[in-house]
Formats: C-alpha cells, structure tokens, sequence
C-alpha cells in the first residue's frame, strides 16, 4: 500500500431508506390563465381610461 493513498472506510447504508418524492399535486392551471387574463384587461382598460381622460379638453 502506497503512504499517500488515503484510507477510506466503507460507508454503510442508511438506516432508514429515503422516502420517494411524492407525485406533484395537479395545479389549477385555469386559475392562473384566468388571473393573467383579469390582470391584462385591467392594466388595458386603465391605460384607455388615462388615454381617453387625457385627450379630453
């Protein structure tokens, strides 16, 4: 055995097996297109309101 060669000891197995990560719970997809969607028309409708107030004499 070469003096360099680090001595590693085996390393044993867990004691307790790691838990499988569970299956991803569906997300409701729906409610966040419908939130953007909500949020899209109301920053469109305020800049139509603050262009149309503007324009106003």
């Amino acid at each position: 055995m070469n003096p360099h060669e680090e001595v590693h000891a085996p390393v044993p197995p867990p004691a307790v097996p790691p838990e499988p990560p569970r299956a991803p719970r569906p997300r409701r997809r729906w409610m966040g297109s419908v939130l953007a969607l909500l949020l899209v028309a109301l920053v469109g409708g305020a800049a139509w309101y603050l262009v149309k107030r503007a324009n106003d004499p």
